[in-house]
């Protein structure tokens, strides 16, 4: 609005006065330029706010109670199950947990937090995973429960890597990585999964099992 006022006054004064002309003509740059200034100002203010949005504490806690839940049932899983494929994914997340939980320690201190471990979670919540089910359904329940955290760790380091921290958003990259990769295997083998056996550990086919004919 005083950009548009200024602008009838010079027009009213007919520009008679050459130094007055030349001073509101500064006057009405500055004010420009002011307004170009302040209409950027807040979407610079907003990105700045949504990077410094993480709080660290809050972040590392929730996701290494994840990764206990993780830790946890894949100990149980690695025991408890009669295929190998699902063994050894179960052996991967475990290594994948407990070097998740070794660089977060870093942050951790710092932070004043104490992260959680395979102990963190409640005894009644361990056994209910399991109980009382048949293998076919245990393997199941293993995978569909790994997806569902995998996924939930990952919306988690995704929104990490806005952080101005440098350093957690590093970490964070590194292990999306190995998330990502371990929650394709884990799709992978809940779609081959049927009937408590996986297609690719199934007996072998009919053909497979004839002797060569020797010539």
């Amino acid at each position: 609005m005083l950009l548009v006022y200024l602008i009838a006054v010079l027009i009213h004064l007919n520009m008679k006065n050459l130094r007055f002309r030349i001073l509101l003509c500064t006057s009405v740059c500055v004010l420009t330029a002011a307004s170009f200034i302040a209409a950027n100002v807040p979407v610079v203010n907003e990105r700045t706010a949504v990077q410094d949005t993480l709080n660290i504490g809050n972040f590392l806690q929730k996701t290494s109670m994840d990764y206990a839940w993780e830790l946890n049932l894949s100990k149980q899983i690695k025991i408890k199950t009669r295929l190998s494929r699902i063994r050894e994914y179960a052996v991967k997340t475990i290594d994948m947990c407990i070097l998740a939980n070794k660089d977060m320690q870093a942050f951790a201190g710092p932070a004043g937090v104490t992260l959680a471990d395979s102990a963190s979670v409640p005894q009644k919540i361990r056994e209910v995973m399991f109980a009382k089910k048949p293998n076919s359904d245990i393997n199941k329940t293993y995978l569909l429960t790994s997806i569902s955290n995998h996924q939930q760790i990952i919306n988690r380091y995704e929104k990490a890597i806005l952080s101005s921290d440098t350093a957690i958003v590093s970490m964070a990259k590194k292990h999306l990585r190995s998330l990502r990769r371990n929650l394709e295997m884990a799709k992978f083998l809940s779609k081959n999964l049927i009937n408590g056996k996986l297609i690719p550990d199934g007996p072998p086919k009919e053909e497979d099992t004839i002797p060569p004919v020797k010539e």
